[in-house]
């Protein structure tokens, strides 16, 4: 009787975890390597489990229908980021501005005027630092 790929992973998967616990280290081995090959092995079996457990249920329609869902719920997801991504935009400049005004007010509370250099705008000679 010959064995599926998903009995030979799991029989595997059995000898790894016997020979080689996690956290392991045999002394003509690295524990590193047994380790990797141990998750290899899993990750592997879980795999294939997956594949040979399909949802029987669902057929192509429900599934595609599923997807659609999925994907306009991330579209909405997206337009949200962009919606705040767009007021944040709007709230960091009026910020600068708002710095900006009440700095220059300072200045001239002071008798300081022209001193402030704001990088992003035009400035004439001597302004800059």
């Amino acid at each position: 009787m010959s064995m599926t790929e998903l009995e030979r992973v799991e029989l595997t998967c059995r000898v790894m975890e016997r020979q080689f616990p996690i956290g392991t280290k045999p002394d003509w081995i690295d524990c590193t390597l047994a380790n990797e090959l141990l998750h290899y092995w899993d990750a592997r079996r879980r795999e294939l489990e997956a594949a040979e457990k399909p949802n029987p249920h669902m057929t192509i329609w429900e599934t595609l229908n599923s997807a659609n869902a999925k994907i306009e719920r991330l579209e909405s997801r997206v337009g949200q980021c962009e919606a705040c991504d767009a007021s944040l935009g709007v709230a960091i400049g009026t910020l600068r501005g708002d710095c900006r005004t009440d700095l220059r007010s300072h200045e001239h509370c002071n008798g300081t005027s022209g001193q402030c250099y704001f990088p992003d705008e035009p400035t004439t000679e001597g302004d800059q630092p």
